[in-house]
């Protein structure tokens, strides 16, 4: 019984109290919910409304026995207030040597009121502070509090912040393996990458400070494996790029204004790290020579996707080029383990003919080698046109239309689409109504 309990718990909206419903049923039900600690063991502290109710969550956490506790902690920036907060947080803290998911949405400056009673050690492994819900857009105004527990700093494993600086959250960085931190300048970056040693995967949104960076040496980072970082307006790559070498790296995604790779492709190169996925999105549109050079310096690639505002000129004609000449001197593969291809952008530099061209190597080439073939994702944004109007489709003509198709029943994987759906399969459906007349053919036998 008390599984099925768990399993009703567990699936019934946060709003409802799912457990004094359980135990509202008879006094059998009332004993069994009452004495399974795992029904208690996960809470959210609404304070905006949970004041008259501080008896309710004493008895709610003294029901969980011994467990480890998730505890979600939540406010409306508007409606909260000193007085509102000090009795649930005393009963809180009461428990705090249990605390293991801690995940904190309210005004920074009520931090303080968590502490940890007691001498036991912390046992707090994830650490979630955001803002409240309400005011994403005054962030600045959020930055003033500290978290700092009484009795020395937790040691989390995997910790998310946003709107609070670093030098705010005090923890125990040596034991992260996984942060999202949104707003962090380049300099508590380097500290973050410099305390968190066995950090394995990192998401950072940059903030800029106008801090200048000096270090002499590049901080050689040991286990990041996965990084994802979006630089802020004012930021550069450079500031960061040249100053850490990340021999472990095998998953990199970045958000930049400019198209220069040149201290990204020096990061690769120093590290000598073998990346398998990278993502790149770029407000302004790089040239083919840059996106070439960054391409044959990730030749381990598996996975690429790039967003841009439209695919550089010849990209494609990287793919065709040949693997040994008339002389039979063999010339190196681009991009020879590359699985997945994902653009999103505008078509208007977008050469069919040329990924045509490169699909027929790439199919002589692993067939020879008995290799996967590649998959390709073109996401086009259109928003400027009609995607209905001939147009908007003029490039997908009925030769190209065929040569797609073909190429996908010679196994390479595509999909072509936009805001209207996927264009390639519109265009093939429309060309087959023309040739056989609008009831001329069965679309299920496709």
């Amino acid at each position: 019984m008390s599984s099925i309990f768990e399993f009703y718990a567990a699936s019934a909206p946060d709003e409802i109290p799912s457990r004094l419903l359980l135990g509202a049923i008879c006094k059998r039900w009332r004993q069994i919910t009452w004495e399974t600690p795992s029904l208690w063991s996960t809470i959210h502290v609404n304070l905006d409304t949970c004041q008259p109710h501080v008896e309710l969550l004493s008895q709610w956490l003294r029901r969980s026995g011994q467990l480890p506790l998730s505890i979600r902690i939540s406010s409306n920036a508007d409606c909260i207030r000193f007085s509102m907060v000090e009795p649930p947080f005393s009963v809180l803290n009461q428990y705090s040597s249990r605390w293991s998911n801690l995940n904190i949405s309210l005004p920074f400056a009520f931090l303080p009121f968590l502490s940890r009673s007691g001498t036991s050690s912390s046992n707090l492994k994830t650490l979630t502070i955001l803002p409240p819900v309400d005011s994403d857009d005054k962030l600045a105004d959020q930055g003033k509090g500290v978290f700092k527990l009484s009795n020395g700093d937790p040691h989390p494993d995997t910790i998310s912040i946003r709107g609070l600086s670093f030098n705010a959250v005090h923890v125990d960085w040596s034991n992260v393996t996984d942060v999202h931190f949104e707003g962090i300048t380049l300099l508590d970056c380097m500290c973050l990458f410099k305390q968190a040693s066995r950090l394995i995967k990192c998401s950072i949104t940059t903030e800029d400070d106008g801090s200048i960076l000096h270090f002499d040496t590049p901080l050689i980072h040991p286990s990041i494996a996965h990084l994802i970082i979006v630089f802020s307006l004012w930021d550069t790559p450079d500031d960061l790029f040249d100053r850490i070498s990340l021999p472990a790296l095998t998953e990199m995604d970045f958000t930049v204004r400019q198209s220069d790779y040149d201290s990204f492709i020096s990061l690769i190169e120093r590290s000598s790290c073998i990346l398998s996925s990278l993502s790149i999105t770029n407000q302004k549109p790089p040239t083919a020579e840059d996106l070439a050079n960054l391409l044959w310096t990730t030749s381990s690639l598996e996975n690429f996707a790039l967003k841009v505002p439209h695919i550089p000129p010849n990209l494609f004609e990287l793919f065709s080029l040949p693997d040994s000449n008339d002389e039979g001197e063999i010339h190196p593969i681009f991009l020879p383990l590359l699985r997945t291809f994902q653009y999103r952008g505008g078509s208007s530099h977008l050469s069919w003919k040329s990924f045509i061209e490169a699909c027929t190597l790439i199919l002589r080439i692993r067939r020879k080698k008995e290799a996967a073939l590649p998959s390709f994702e073109f996401v086009l944004d259109l928003k400027d046109k009609d995607p209905d109007s001939a147009s908007s489709q003029a490039e997908l003509n009925k030769v190209t239309v065929a040569c797609l198709c073909s190429l996908i029943d010679q196994g390479i994987g595509l999909k072509i689409s936009n805001s209207s759906g996927d264009i390639l399969q519109q265009a093939k459906r429309r060309y087959k109504a023309e040739r056989f007349g609008v009831g001329g053919f069965d679309e299920e036998s496709e």
